[in-house]
């Protein structure tokens, strides 16, 4: 609908959004906008190529030095790592292969039930779209074991089924509920991840395209 309101009859629109996907496909002419000031004007695919050099430049922070942290703070993360199945902390990972997002959190409220906790984490391509979600409340967990002033928890994932490119993880810390106004830290852009292809449906056949869609274990078969 957005594509055909902006191709027909002369009009103008303008169209206002952080996924660089959509942006891409609906638009010629962009305008990055820094601190409600206009960063820069000019082709869609230079003021994509900007925004984004300027939000994965984030990812090197320490995350509880961030200033684009939304909530209200009860629960905060403090640092994400990724780590390998041996130990390994790291900032590539191979596909198919398994993977750890490790979240160490700190509590700074001393009413905070952490059985309540929602932990949401999520994987987006270059361009913004999300690929892959995990969320708390969908899956077994056991948050009522988790310290009420600090520690770890991670998302343990037996096989990455992601195609070669670089990622970024967004996560979402609530209490209760997702709404946002029990909100306690939600980041986007927290790390990134560089995913490197590998032999993944079969041991002889490299992985050799890069894209924006998951891998899914499967294979041809003659009837």
């Amino acid at each position: 609908k957005m594509k055909d309101v902006s191709q027909g009859q002369g009009r103008t629109v303008l169209f206002v959004s952080h996924n660089m996907g959509s942006i891409r496909q609906l638009c010629n002419h962009g305008i990055l906008l820094k601190n409600g000031m206009i960063d820069f004007m000019g082709d869609v695919d230079e003021t994509v190529a900007r925004y984004l050099v300027a939000n994965i430049g984030k990812t090197d922070e320490e995350l509880i030095n961030r200033d684009d942290k939304i909530g209200n703070k009860k629960i905060e993360i403090t640092n994400v790592f990724f780590k390998q199945a041996n130990g390994e902390y790291v900032t590539e990972a191979f596909s198919g292969e398994p993977l750890e997002i490790e979240f160490h959190y700190r509590v700074n409220s001393s009413d905070v039930d952490m059985s309540q906790m929602i932990v949401a984490a999520s994987f987006a391509d270059s361009y913004g779209n999300d690929i892959v979600e995990w969320v708390s409340d969908e899956m077994p967990h056991e948050f009522n074991k988790l310290s009420n002033k600090e520690g770890v928890f991670s998302i343990r994932i037996p096989n990455l089924y992601l195609r070669t490119q670089m990622y970024s993880l967004s996560y979402q810390i609530s209490l209760g509920s997702t709404a946002p106004e029990d909100f306690c830290d939600k980041l986007a852009n927290a790390r990134t991840l560089f995913v490197m292809s590998k032999a993944f449906f079969t041991d002889d056949i490299m992985v050799s395209r890069r894209g924006y869609q998951a891998l899914v274990p499967a294979e041809f078969v003659l009837k």
